[in-house]
């Protein structure tokens, strides 16, 4: 039986504010007291069975105290399995439904049990009996079954115990079975199977090769590919791997694409996380690769996965691209893709972790989770800092492409290092150059599978799979080695150097269902210079955080000449100091003057819009970008059904099941003449609008979900301090920006900003020379009790006036805050050199000196 927790889905959680008794519940079951573990697995499950008859006959307070009781005695995860499958799945469902302490309870059964099925579908000791039972020739029903039971059971876990018969020459029936049972995996085992192109027998190899034809899953293209063009490959491994591609494709090989090509078709979409690729019937989310000799799986989060294989898949590439020979150019993808994936596995946990700072959104994920998060927090910590290792070039190149793909979080996070590296000036686009034209995004990823019968054949369950392969030929004893080599004991020796491959043509077309990459084409096409326009187009793309970073990241690398939209960085510094609100809200909605206009309002109300056309962009961008606060979905995004995108109900079904969007609040527009039948078809939505809904309406139910508060995380004031400090470190003599047009929004900021903002904001003001800035930096002096706020506004006012005289209200300010005793030294210290820097009058000299005279 396959596991019901997919079926249930990660997003059935427990609401904000359990109660204290199911709190204390959930201590008691995490620290798992002696005397509860000193309940013996009969009580526990007597204890189960009464609190399924309750909870079936309506009685749900009993049936409440019944499955505390089988909480508080910390059951085992097998035990827990056992329970699971005893209840059923409607129980479960049922439980999970009503969202009340039944529903932890349910929850934490589960995941007791995901643990129990993990270890039995790993159990060494299950695995090698099922196999031997597969391999008893006496009973061709038990070792039928045996077969099925590890592929619908154990699934790719079985992989590893298999490698020692797919490498025997000599007993045809047993490799025979073992590569029906790894055909019979479907696309859960096809990554497994890869691994043994790597393995150093050359039999192995030539027999992996023909499952994976057999498979007929496109994500062994690139690898089968590579396997044709690797010369120090033997002849029948290579011959069984072109076989394998006419499986797949309906191609010849000679008629595909260069393998790097494919590979970096396949990163990108596990990058991107398309269905295609994320096939999985198990809840076991495997890397797997080789350790001491050994094929292990590396068990990942399912949120980090598909950045976990697009960075393996980058590193197969371009450890092919050594052995191949491929020119480094080639590569070029290959490495814009492993840059941004790196980065966006930090930007990924940062985000999360934000988004789980809300109480409401974190009571919908457990504590074991969330711990895995800090976790994953602490491993990726280093990897931004391994991209940049790359250089300046690729750090542009990726950041061309979140811009494209539409990432703001990761194109802020690679601005953020681009500001700390030297910038090639003469590779800015010149005044006047198209920057929209190089961001016009006009490609979207292809969905389609149709290339070749093996494709179709890849999607289908496995339970509907009945592919009965022919096993690879055993090598003949022949006086010719050079067709049947014998199976080296050790790995070939490295083949001598060779001129490197050129590849002068990137057919990214060459198949439909892999070729991802119409974005990174136009990459590649661009140019290799192209990627330094990527922070000037930064300051005109549609997202606010993204403009403020850029024009911040010029600001500190000061280009000494013009360059496209460079009277953008003062335009992007102004709005930044005055940002107050940071909310970001998700519009879905196909119709275009729908999505517009809830943009306008939404962006009125001072907060951040996201419109996105369709539900399938919708869920990309809130899954890549977890830090939503709310999202606006119009039903008419695919209203019969018969269209390409998904219905109102099933994205709001599936952000629900994801933890990093599942806490998100939802509200549903739709036509003003549907709002009443259509009220009670989206019992999880906050409420459900009129599309024309009124901006005070709106305003409304924002006001009372977040009760008025824009900013709860201080980011705005976070965003306000980091352009006042730029300009601050600037030098406006030799900049090529006309920084002194940043003068009335740094006052304002002084005026309105809380003094994390205010200090940079003066110092900035003082940098500036700005004479404007003297009556309210002097106020600030005078009435606030900060040292660094009043150091900052006193070297404010020495820059203001400088070489000027001194205003008796100044030096009046100054002197009463030297008065009265012992002053402080910080404050002493910047008072007078702000008087140094001005011309006083004798009287004024004397008076400072006299004050500051010791007795």
């Amino acid at each position: 039986m396959r596991s019901l927790i997919p079926s249930l889905g990660p997003g059935r959680r427990s609401p904000a504010g359990l109660p204290y008794v199911a709190v204390a519940l959930l201590v008691l079951w995490g620290l798992g007291c002696p005397a509860a573990r000193a309940q013996s697995a009969d009580e526990v499950r007597q204890a189960w069975r009464e609190g399924v008859a309750l909870f079936e006959q309506g009685q749900y307070d009993e049936a409440l105290k019944r499955f505390e009781k089988v909480l508080a005695a910390n059951p085992s995860n097998e035990l827990a399995l056992e329970l699971r499958n005893e209840a059923g799945y409607q129980l479960f469902v049922e439980m999970l439904g009503r969202e009340d302490d039944l529903a932890t309870v349910a929850r934490k059964v589960l995941e007791l049990a995901e643990v129990g099925q993990l270890r039995q579908r790993q159990s060494p000791e299950r695995i090698r009996a099922l196999l031997r039972t597969m391999y008893d020739d006496e009973s061709f029903e038990k070792s039928y079954r045996a077969m099925e039971e590890l592929a619908s059971q154990v699934g790719p876990f079985c992989v590893p115990y298999v490698v020692d018969t797919l490498a025997d020459r000599q007993d045809d029936e047993r490799r025979a079975k073992a590569i029906v049972l790894l055909s019979k995996l479907g696309p859960d085992g096809t990554n497994a199977v890869i691994e043994l192109l790597y393995h150093p027998d050359d039999f192995v190899r030539q027999n992996a090769c023909a499952i994976l034809g057999h498979l007929g899953d496109i994500k062994a293209v690139p690898y089968l590919r590579a396997v044709t063009e690797w010369r120090d490959e033997s002849p029948h491994v290579r011959r069984q791997a072109e076989s394998a591609l006419r499986e797949i494709t309906g191609k010849d090989a000679s008629s595909l694409g260069p393998a790097v090509v494919y590979f970096e078709a396949l990163a990108e979409r596990y990058y991107q996380e398309h269905p295609s690729v994320m096939v999985n019937n198990f809840r076991d989310w495997a890397v797997w690769g080789w350790r001491n000799g050994k094929l292990v799986p590396r068990l990942v989060p399912r949120y980090a996965y598909n950045e976990e294989m697009a960075e393996k898949v980058c590193y197969d590439a371009l450890r092919h691209g050594a052995r191949a020979g491929v020119e480094t150019s080639a590569l070029d993808g290959v490495w814009t893709i492993l840059v941004s994936t790196l980065f966006q596995e930090k930007v990924e946990v940062d985000a999360l972790l934000e988004a789980l700072s809300d109480p409401a959104r974190a009571a919908k994920v457990d504590s074991q989770r969330l711990a895995e998060l800090r976790a994953r927090k602490a491993t990726v910590a280093n990897q931004p800092a391994l991209a940049v290792s790359r250089g300046e070039a690729y750090l542009g190149k990726a950041l061309r492409k979140a811009l494209l793909d539409g990432r703001p979080l990761l194109a802020v996070a690679l601005i953020e290092h681009m500001r700390d590296l030297p910038i090639d000036e003469s590779l800015l686009p010149a005044p006047g150059a198209d920057l929209a034209a190089y961001l016009r995004e006009g490609a979207t990823p292809t969905s389609s599978l149709e290339i070749g019968s093996g494709a179709a054949r890849s999607e289908q369950p496995v339970s509907e799979r009945r592919v009965v392969p022919r096993p690879a030929a055993q090598p003949r004893p022949s006086a010719e080695p050079a067709t049947e080599p014998a199976a080296p004991s050790e790995p070939a020796p490295a083949a001598p150097r060779r001129r490197r491959r050129r590849i002068s043509a990137r057919p990214l077309d060459a198949l439909d269902g892999l070729a991802y990459g119409p974005v990174m084409q136009r990459t590649l096409e661009a140019g290799s210079a192209a990627h330094a326009a990527s922070l000037a187009a930064a300051l005109v793309y549609r997202d606010k955080r993204v403009r403020y970073a850029a024009a911040e990241a010029l600001v500190r690398l000061a280009p000494t000449r013009e360059f496209a939209a460079a009277q953008k960085v003062v335009e992007n510094l102004s709005s930044a100091l005055g940002e107050s609100g940071s909310r970001v809200v998700l519009i879905v909605a196909r119709d275009t003057q729908v999505r517009n206009r809830l943009a306008g309002i939404v962006r009125d109300l001072g907060y951040l819009p996201v419109p996105v056309p369709s539900a399938k962009q919708g869920l990309m961008r809130a899954r890549s970008n977890p830090v939503q606060d709310a999202i606006l979905i119009h039903t008419e995004l695919n209203p019969d059904g018969l269209g390409d995108d998904l219905r109102a109900e099933q994205f709001i079904a599936q952000i629900r099941r994801d933890y990093r969007t599942a806490g998100v609040p939802i509200f549903v527009l739709t036509p003003a003449n549907k709002v009443a039948e259509r009220a009670g078809l989206f019992p999880e939505a906050k409420a459900v609008l009129a599309d024309n809904v009124d901006p005070v309406v709106l305003a409304g139910h924002f006001e009372k979900l977040w009760n008025g508060a824009k900013d709860p995380k201080g980011k705005a004031v976070a965003i306000a301090r980091k352009a006042a400090k730029a300009i601050a470190e600037a030098d406006p003599r030799r900049s090529v920006f006309d920084l002194r047009k940043t003068i009335p929004a740094l006052l304002d900021a002084v005026e309105r900003q809380p003094d994390d903002v205010r200090v940079p904001a003066l110092r900035a003001l003082g940098v500036l020379r700005a004479r404007e800035a003297v009556d309210v930096a002097t106020v600030v002096f005078e009435t606030n009790r900060r040292l660094t706020v009043r150091t900052a506004a006193a070297f404010c006012l020495g820059e203001a006036l400088r070489g000027q005289a001194l205003p008796d209200k100044v030096f009046a300010a100054f002197t009463k805050a030297v008065q009265g005793g012992q002053p402080n030294a910080r404050l002493y210290r910047a008072c007078s050199e702000a008087l140094a820097k001005t011309r006083l009058t004798d009287a004024q000299r004397l008076r400072w000196f006299e004050l500051g005279r010791v007795d």
